[in-house]
């Protein structure tokens, strides 16, 4: 199997082929370069198999700034939607207090009742 790598060349993955697709179409898309030529370089790119040989399709252009992809956040509640669900916060705050409440009560008698009834018996 021939080997295209030269010394000091890394070899390279489908990562490295895309990033550097990406920024082709990147130059493309600001007018850098024409359609065939863009077409070109991206045959290369598939048959590149070093860092030198992507190195070499993007060293006449510029560095391009990576695009950022946009976050799709939930929406964020408003003051006025969140008036509504106040009364119900509060309701389900309570429950948990006293559930909270009567789990330590039911724990301190299971407690008391397991304490009483380990007395030893008094033997005659």
């Amino acid at each position: 199997m021939a080997d295209t790598l030269h010394a000091g060349s890394v070899r390279i993955g489908s990562a490295d082929r895309t990033l550097v697709a990406e920024k082709l179409v990147a130059h493309y898309q600001a007018g850098r370069l024409p359609r065939g030529e863009l077409e070109l370089r991206l045959t290369k790119v598939a048959h590149a198999h070093s860092d030198d040989d992507l190195h070499l399709l993007t060293i006449d252009l510029p560095d391009v700034p990576r695009t950022r992809t946009p976050r799709s956040w939930p929406p964020r509640c408003r003051p006025q939607e969140l008036t509504g669900s106040i009364p119900l916060r509060v309701a389900f705050d309570v429950a948990v207090l006293l559930l909270t409440f009567a789990a330590g009560v039911c724990l301190a008698l299971l407690l008391i009742v397991a304490a009483t009834g380990t007395r030893p018996t008094p033997t005659t």
